[in-house]
């Protein structure tokens, strides 16, 4: 008989806690029955639920710390987003997600001979250096913003969990992050090193300037670098300048179509970018992502920045396209922004971001999507 799909109840964790040795805090069961309510979530929406709900606050780095210890002890598991955000799961056995990687929400779906059939058939593959630890299933959805026009993209969209052969998981650290590669090594923008554990996969990364990578490290006592990595998973960055608007001589080439500011950083000189867009499922054709420098606007202090994007035309407003030549797609994206400032100021730097995006007709769900008035975000580079 399945297991039920149930997080661990308060009295459980209580007691789990102390067979781990573990104090139960207020702070700890303030985020397990946050945990209990969300089930799926990331360490900002725990702090914010507690606080919603009336409890003490309780800062995201703390809330951090508990839902990791919680995950390194099993009682959780963790999850990565498509804009790789990290996401805790209160429900512990493995099962089957239905991922909406639009709004990032999960849903569970129990279906534990599905989840055995493909465990057995992945399991009798090999990997060089590398075992099978579990195998999770996730089902992917997309939501036309205002989550009423659903439906399946890929069934079976396959996450394997994998450890590195004959290593203590207690001493791996898991990581997912931006990467530099230089001379044979990853680089992340602090200036951590890390050496590739199979270094025939090296091999398909030379050819990169800037990576995604999650996986799994080790520190080493080694001169030439910090850490070893069991790489797990990479995603190849696309590296740009960002566009001067006094430079633009044909504006038409870099676009109109709707573009989306999914989550957004400022590390190593670069706006770091997680965009979506949609494209053209028979051509593969993903189209050309930029973001403009308004040089009319923008100040020492603040920095005004489009998105635009070139679709050729092929989005949902485009009523000659049926809904089936189009997809959701994402991207990641670094621009250099260190050439944009003014070296003689030294305060903090205000980077605004606007776009524009899609919205559904909430009446009826068989309008084309249109495009909205622009979007907008700001975030605040502080001074060294």
């Amino acid at each position: 008989m399945s297991q039920p799909l149930s997080p661990v109840t308060e009295e459980r964790f209580r007691t789990l806690l102390k067979s781990h040795g573990l104090k139960v805090t207020p702070q700890r069961l303030a985020v397990h029955n946050a945990m209990l309510s969300l089930v799926h979530a990331s360490a900002e929406a725990v702090s914010q639920f507690i606080v919603s709900s009336g409890g003490k606050r309780i800062s995201v780095s703390s809330v951090y710390n508990i839902l990791n210890q919680m995950a390194e002890l099993g009682i959780y598991r963790k999850r990565l987003t498509a804009d790789s955000t990290l996401y805790f799961d209160a429900i512990p056995i493995n099962h089957i997600h239905l991922y909406n990687y639009v709004s990032n929400e999960f849903k569970d779906i129990q279906d534990q001979e599905l989840l055995a059939q493909v465990e057995e058939t992945i399991k009798r593959h090999r990997y060089r250096g590398l075992k099978v630890e579990r195998v999770e299933v996730n089902t992917k959805e997309k939501t036309k913003t205002n989550m009423i026009m659903k439906r399946i993209l890929a069934l079976l969209a396959l996450v394997l969990c994998i450890t590195a052969c004959n290593k203590n998981n207690a001493d791996l650290i898991t990581i997912n992050e931006i990467v530099n590669v230089q001379n044979g090594l990853l680089v992340n923008d602090a200036g951590v090193r890390y050496s590739l554990s199979d270094h025939d996969m090296l091999s398909q990364l030379m050819s990169l300037k800037r990576v995604f990578i999650i996986g799994q490290i080790e520190p080493v006592s080694n001169q030439s670098y910090d850490y070893k990595l069991y790489l797990m998973q990479f995603i190849g960055v696309n590296v740009k300048d960002c566009v001067k608007s006094s430079e633009i001589t044909d504006d038409d080439k870099l676009g109109h179509d709707p573009v989306h500011l999914s989550t957004c950083w400022l590390d190593g000189g670069y706006i770091n970018a997680s965009l979506a867009f949609s494209y053209n499922t028979y051509n593969g054709y993903q189209g050309v992502a930029n973001i403009v420098f308004d040089q009319t606007r923008s100040t020492a202090k603040d920095l005004y920045f489009i998105l635009r994007n070139n679709q050729e035309g092929k989005t949902w407003e485009n009523e000659s396209l049926s809904p089936g030549e189009l997809e959701f797609g994402t991207g990641i994206y670094s621009f250099e922004y260190t050439s944009l400032l003014d070296p003689s100021y030294k305060g903090d730097i205000n980077f605004h971001f606007e776009w524009v995006w899609f919205q559904a007709d909430p009446a009826n769900e068989n309008v084309p999507l249109r495009t909205t008035e622009p979007r907008s975000e700001t975030f605040t580079l502080k001074a060294q």
